[in-house]
């Protein structure tokens, strides 16, 4: 007779271990990041891994307003509809975290892309507010962050982040803002709108994200 070996008994490898979890880890990260620049806040989709919340996003707008400093605030204002009373509940709990503890969050996250993206970005501020009704929520986030913006020369800027996807359905809408008085050169992908001081994409599908050349005007 021959006995089937008990796997759990065997030694853990510590090597393998590190490497499985790095994997599931970038694999989560990969998910989070068309989360989290589609306007479905990080925070959240880490407070409500596990805890079977079910809500539909009612419309979402992201801001990214540059100011000349090269800083970058990320503005985001989300109307969510739960789909029970118990989903909607969770909801309440999870944006009753302090505002110190999700910019904890978006500084992990936004560590976890710094290798693939070529850049180093630091949150400086973090606020939020929501309101609520019936089943209804209405969420909004500001964000500054720097990093975002590369200088190529005394006049032109470049806003990117390379490697990295967005999903923008009928529901998003993104803009771009330039600071006031400089132009958008360009914007890939393509824009519906593109303006001198903003571009605007609205049910894009899934994109990279945008690459924006801004031109500062002399002085």
């Amino acid at each position: 007779m021959f006995w089937k070996k008990d796997k759990s008994s065997e030694p853990v490898n510590p090597e393998l271990a590190r490497e499985v979890n790095r994997k599931k880890s970038n694999s989560n990260f990969m998910i989070i990041t068309i989360i989290f620049f589609a306007g479905l806040f990080i925070v959240n989709y880490f407070m409500f891994q596990g805890m079977q919340v079910k809500y539909d996003v009612i419309s979402q707008k992201i801001c990214y307003i540059v100011n000349e400093d090269m800083s970058v605030i990320l503005s985001s204002d989300m109307n969510l509809r739960a789909n029970d009373q118990k989903s909607y509940d969770k909801l309440i709990e999870g944006f009753k975290t302090s505002d110190a503890e999700k910019k904890k969050k978006y500084e992990e996250f936004l560590d976890g892309l710094e290798k693939d993206s070529q850049k180093q970005l630091q949150v400086v501020s973090y606020s939020s507010t929501s309101t609520t009704q019936d089943l209804y929520l209405t969420v909004k986030e500001d964000v500054k962050i720097t990093g975002f913006i590369e200088k190529t020369d005394d006049y032109t800027y470049i806003f990117n982040l390379k490697n990295q996807k967005l999903k923008i359905d009928d529901k998003t809408s993104l803009y771009i803002y330039a600071p006031q008085g400089w132009i958008i050169q360009s914007a890939v992908p393509v824009p519906l709108i593109i303006e001198n001081e903003y571009a605007m994409w609205k049910n894009a599908g899934q994109m990279d994200f945008p690459n924006v050349i801004m031109i500062r005007q002399p002085q």
